[in-house]
């Protein structure tokens, strides 16, 4: 954002932009949820085990990376409309005045710092608001995350066949109930974050439009 700045963009430029990114990575989240819960929900119970490949676990992977930048640049902008709107923040201020050494009097204190503008306050309440959902979607993503690490740890442990060692174990590992366990309670937490992604993205989407009609001044 500093470079931006010293680039020249002004700070509206600079806050419709982080806008528009978190919008962009919400976005990004929500059609990697959309995929996963695809791959989860075309397999059956018995067969868990293509579930549980490296494409859900990069696809869980990219989605927590996308969540964490739209947490970012939610903040980045939240951070300028309350210290920017209603002035022109990232112009140079005057530089001031020296006080004459005959006479010293208090400096008076420095004004207030403006109050965002009624279009500021509504992206900034829409922002609070998607940064609090943001960070259920994250924790339902690590949630998913964890369970099928941990199905997947069972499978590793629970999965000779007769390719390993020559013993039969005489039931497919995924049917063992602690690998359905884990595999149905990530799948839960994976539908909940798709779900509140979706929320999520009508926020944003909302956030996006009312930015560009917040005043420069």
């Amino acid at each position: 954002m500093e470079m931006e700045a010293a680039a020249g963009m002004s700070w509206k430029a600079l806050f419709e932009r982080r806008v528009v990114m978190a919008d962009a990575h919400c976005r990004n989240a929500d059609s990697l949820l959309h995929g996963l819960v695809v791959i989860f929900t075309e397999h059956e119970a018995r067969d868990m085990r293509a579930c549980g490949g490296e494409e859900a676990r990069r696809g869980l992977e990219d989605a927590h990376a996308q969540l964490g930048l739209a947490l970012a640049s939610m903040g980045a902008a939240r951070h300028l409309a309350l210290r920017c709107a209603g002035r022109r923040a990232l112009d140079p201020a005057p530089s001031p005045t020296r006080p004459r050494r005959r006479r010293r009097r208090r400096s008076p204190p420095p004004p207030p710092p403006p109050s965002p503008t009624p279009e500021a306050r509504r992206v900034l309440s829409l922002l609070r608001e998607a940064t609090e959902l943001v960070y259920r979607v994250h924790d339902l993503v690590e949630g998913a995350r964890a369970h099928m690490g941990a199905a997947e740890s069972l499978l590793l442990a629970l999965g000779l066949d007769e390719d390993d060692d020559g013993r039969d174990r005489g039931f497919a590992p995924w049917d063992h109930p602690p690998c359905v366990a884990e595999q149905l309670d990530g799948t839960m937490d994976l539908g909940e974050a798709f779900a509140r992604a979706l929320d999520l993205l009508m926020l944003t989407t909302e956030a996006g439009e009312a930015a560009f009609r917040v005043g420069d001044d």
